[in-house]
């Protein structure tokens, strides 16, 4: 999820009515044995640009965010602020 213009708890209300949404379709998840029905998880960051940073960076900690997610039990929300002192752009920490 990429927003523009939220702080970090106003992101991750947008987050929650999204998946909540997508639930409330009851879309039949015909192929997998894991839910009766389609879920969504959703990862989102909440960065402030700086001139050290790129947009990359941000999208992955949202990618991070959403692995998160889904280690939490999937069909959940994850939305965090960047630590900028452990995130290098390009390199993924699987274990965030």
């Amino acid at each position: 999820m990429l927003a523009q213009g939220l702080d970090e708890p106003g992101a991750a209300a947008l987050a929650e009515p999204i998946r909540s949404a997508v639930g409330q379709l009851a879309v039949a998840h015909e192929v997998a044995d894991c839910a009766p029905i389609v879920s969504v998880s959703i990862g989102g960051a909440h960065v402030v640009p700086q001139p050290a940073r790129s947009a990359a960076g941000a999208l992955q900690l949202s990618d991070e965010n959403l692995y998160r997610a889904k280690r939490q039990g999937r069909n959940t929300s994850v939305v965090r602020s960047a630590d900028y002192g452990s995130l290098t752009t390009g390199q993924f920490r699987h274990a965030a």
